[in-house]
């Protein structure tokens, strides 16, 4: 077999039929990376702390305190009794308040509004229920430097309205609420969510809820990027977030505080960190950064920033 040399016809042949070939490969990657930008990447980073407390084991709710700064309320999933949680910062439980006489049939969140809490009965997954509870009670005192306080809201210091649908049962997890009782409900499917408000603002009774703008489809591929599962406005009313399984919607309001004037057509969006389940999340206090978790025992809590202004 003949030796190639360098300075061969049938060595410069090869090297130039290489060079060609690495060119147009070249050129194809280029082409390809012009057609499909590259993916926002995920949020990185450790969290700000983890939950520490094994009650708290299905979270589905979190909202601001607005009586204790820097403490968040958040609340479990069906299966658990009808109280909520105060944790600090560093993942430890400062109060457990229990509602005397309430069922927590399928609590899905909570949202913290002037100086009153409000609590989301609201999951239905059958899509079966005829109306829904939320209820209503003022931030208890307590101390928020002790750990471990347990407090009891009596009976008839519980607020409780029976809110109704115009188009029948939905399942929701979303709930958020105006400093002046509005509220603002959004349905959980697969096949388009719808935004809800109430008639008037919050009281004990019925309240009707009605259905405004178009249904508005959560995320791309996949089931999980589709779901409604947690929801909160910013204390400035200036903004309303929306959470799936994988991604977190900012939605600015024309109006402060006025649902009526929730803006679908210019939602930011942004990716969550890697969660097992999350269903819980809110605004800090003064709207720069939400607060994230996830369902599962000894959850992480992570703090990103709004993408809204």
């Amino acid at each position: 077999m003949p030796q190639l040399s360098f300075k061969s016809n049938r060595f410069r042949l090869i090297l130039a039929n290489l060079a060609l070939l690495s060119g147009l490969l070249s050129l194809q990657a280029t082409a390809q990376n012009e057609q499909k930008p590259a993916a926002a990447p995920l949020p990185t980073g450790a969290p700000l702390f983890k939950i520490a407390d094994p009650a708290i084991n299905e979270l589905s709710g979190f909202a601001a305190s607005r009586a204790y700064p820097g403490l968040l309320w958040g609340n479990n999933d069906s299966g658990d009794t009808a109280r909520l949680f105060l944790i600090n910062q560093e993942g430890k439980t400062v109060a457990t308040v229990n509602f005397e006489g309430i069922d927590a049939r399928d609590w899905e969140d909570i949202a913290a509004a002037g100086d009153s809490l409000y609590v989301g009965d609201m999951g239905d997954n059958l899509s079966v229920m005829e109306n829904i509870k939320i209820h209503r009670i003022r931030e208890p005192k307590l101390d928020p430097q002790k750990l471990g306080q347990n407090i009891t809201i009596a009976s008839n210091n519980i607020e409780t309205a029976t809110v109704t649908y115009p188009d029948g049962p939905h399942d929701a997890e979303s709930l958020s609420v105006a400093p002046d009782g509005s509220i603002l409900i959004v349905s959980k499917s697969t096949s388009g969510s719808n935004f809800y408000i109430s008639q008037n603002v919050f009281r004990r009774g019925a309240i009707p809820l009605k259905k405004i703008g178009e249904t508005f489809h959560f995320g791309g591929e996949g089931i999980f990027t589709k779901l409604a599962t947690s929801g909160d406005l910013s204390p400035d009313g200036k903004k309303l977030l929306v959470g799936t399984y994988s991604q977190l919607y900012e939605f600015p309001l024309t109006r402060a505080y006025d649902f009526n004037s929730v803006d679908s057509k210019n939602a930011k969006t942004q990716d969550l960190p890697t969660l097992k389940q999350s269903e819980s999340a809110c605004y800090d206090l003064d709207g720069k950064q939400i607060f994230v978790s996830s369902e599962k025992p000894n959850p992480p809590v992570y703090a990103l920033n709004s993408l809204l202004n």
